[in-house]
């Protein structure tokens, strides 16, 4: 992802996570939107080269909102691997996220 930031394209990091879980910690640069309310902002999307979501651990919120965005229409929704556990992991450790 940093590589796809660097030409310049167009990544949008989307949390899907609740209000608190966002506030206690989330992938810089991501914007929070909440899974219940996804399809209300689906407009916001469209232009990104890319959508990525991400949750806690990478799993069922953030691919469920991946697959709700490539069913709208964004092909090229995809959920981060490991999530906002496994960003904040790489980041302690001076891993470019």
């Amino acid at each position: 992802m940093i590589s796809r930031l660097a030409r310049g394209e167009s990544i949008v990091i989307v949390d899907v996570r609740g209000a608190d879980e966002y506030a206690a910690g989330h992938v810089d640069g991501a914007i929070h939107v909440p899974i219940e309310s996804l399809t209300a902002e689906l407009e916001r999307f469209r232009a990104a080269t890319r959508v990525v979501t991400v949750c806690e651990k990478g799993g069922g919120r953030s691919e469920r909102a991946a697959q709700l965005l490539r069913e709208s229409g964004i092909a090229t929704a995809r959920s981060l691997c490991g999530g906002t556990s496994a960003w904040k992991e790489q980041h302690l450790q001076g891993v470019p996220a």
